[in-house]
Formats: structure tokens, sequence, C-alpha cells
């Protein structure tokens, strides 16, 4: 991970949201200081850090990491996301099968 790419990828999206690095550090119950040392790519924040700046600047941890998705996966991300929620839960069982089957198939 690169971090300085993704201090700069954080320091745009809270400037796109109107945030100073002081607001930012308020909602994330974090000190300013640790902002910018983030900003700056000299800290790597924790997972629930993260997820809730990704929260709060309306953005998702892909986009701050620059992390790309194989196209298979937003194949069936985009396909998963058109079915309603008893759906998803049948699928679940479905995916449950199938993985269990090619287990014990070895």
């Amino acid at each position: 991970m690169e971090l300085k790419r993704f201090g700069q990828k954080l320091k745009e999206k809270r400037k796109q949201n109107g945030y100073s690095c002081q607001e930012l550090a308020d909602m994330c119950h974090v000190n300013q200081g640790y902002i910018r040392q983030m900003e700056a790519g000299h800290k790597c924040p924790s997972m629930p850090l993260i997820f809730s700046m990704c929260d709060i600047l309306k953005t998702s941890p892909n986009y701050l990491f620059e992390y790309e998705e194989e196209s298979i996966d937003k194949e069936i991300r985009s396909r998963i996301n058109k079915l309603l929620p008893e759906q998803k839960e049948e699928l679940l069982y479905m995916l449950d099968a199938y993985i269990k089957y090619h287990e014990m198939k070895g």
C-alpha cells in the first residue's frame, strides 16, 4: 500500500466534503495531528478508523487505497445488489451447499 497516495486521497475527500482536519478528527474521535500524519502518508489507520472515515467522507476503502476489484468480482457484486433481501439469504444457502459439495469432492 502506498501511504503517500492514500494520504492524498484522504485529504482530497476531506476537502471535497468541506471538513477541516480538526472537524474530521473530532468526528473520528482521534486528534488532529493523527489526521495530518495520515494525510502526509506517515501513518496507516486501523480498519475501524478507515470504515469510520469512509462513512463520514461518503467514500469507500477501495477509493482511498486505489484498489480495483477483479472484473468478475464487480459482476458478481452487481448482480447480488439487484436481489431482494430474502433472495440474498437463499443465495447464501446455495453458496454454502456449493462450497460444501466441492470440499467433500476433494
